[in-house]
């Protein structure tokens, strides 16, 4: 049995959860829900936040995950939900000590993020993002103007709050696509170019192996990982 198909083997055992998670994305962008983590446990909570300002705390989860973990970056907003949209970058710093490693820098950028959101489209978040018409142009706009987030945090983002076809190219998709004979060489891309070619890559791929591209992101990052978590 050659590799993709141990990998189709795999995808029908994870099969129920990975799609279960993908409409828990789509759930997330059309109705008040906000994830909280609790007990080890990622949980999608009925909340009464305004669609911008939970889509912000998706926004600023990203950012506190990049280079960490995602159950950090989950305790993280945990610490610090209820001043996200007022806090100082002090106050946010005080909460996230003990709980996340980079508690001084990132607080800095929630604070750059949140400004520059009020300031140029009044906060406006889900009407800006619909506003796109080229998934591309949309991504490209949160890497230009959001401090903290390059190609993989903001594909990151947008797959979270329920975009698809975004390949969200960390350490275990690059070694996983390494492993599998994807690409030559196990290195992060550099620039916009590189990561919308490896991003092609895997397209590619999972086309080939008839795996829907969402959905084989969760697949091969769960192998690494051990969890299908967001």
């Amino acid at each position: 049995m050659d590799n993709i198909e141990k990998l189709k083997q795999e995808y029908e055992l994870k099969r129920h959860k990975i799609k279960e998670r993908l409409n828990d994305f789509n759930k997330f962008f059309s109705e008040p829900y906000s994830w909280f983590y609790t007990s080890n446990e990622m949980k999608l909570v009925s909340v009464e936040t305004p669609d911008d300002r939970r889509i912000f705390e998706e926004l600023c989860f990203c950012i506190l995950t990049a280079n960490t973990s995602a159950e950090m970056g989950m305790k993280a907003i945990d610490s610090i939900r209820n001043v996200l949209i007022s806090g100082t970058p002090a106050e946010m710093a005080k909460r996230l000590e003990g709980v996340y490693r980079f508690n001084n820098v990132r607080p800095e950028y929630i604070a750059h993020a949140r400004n520059y959101l009020s300031s140029s489209i009044n906060f406006k978040i889900k009407e800006k993002l619909l506003s796109f018409k080229d998934k591309n142009g949309m991504r490209d706009f949160i890497v230009e103007n959001i401090k903290g987030i390059a190609y993989k945090e903001a594909s990151h983002f947008l797959r979270n709050i329920g975009f698809k076809g975004y390949a969200i190219l960390d350490k275990h998709i690059i070694n996983s696509l390494f492993e599998f004979g994807i690409i030559e060489k196990a290195d992060r891309p550099k620039n916009r170019k590189e990561y919308l070619e490896m991003e092609e890559k895997f397209k590619e791929f999972s086309e080939k192996a008839g795996i829907g591209m969402d959905e084989m992101d969760l697949l091969l990052w769960s192998r690494k990982n051990g969890r299908i978590l967001k």
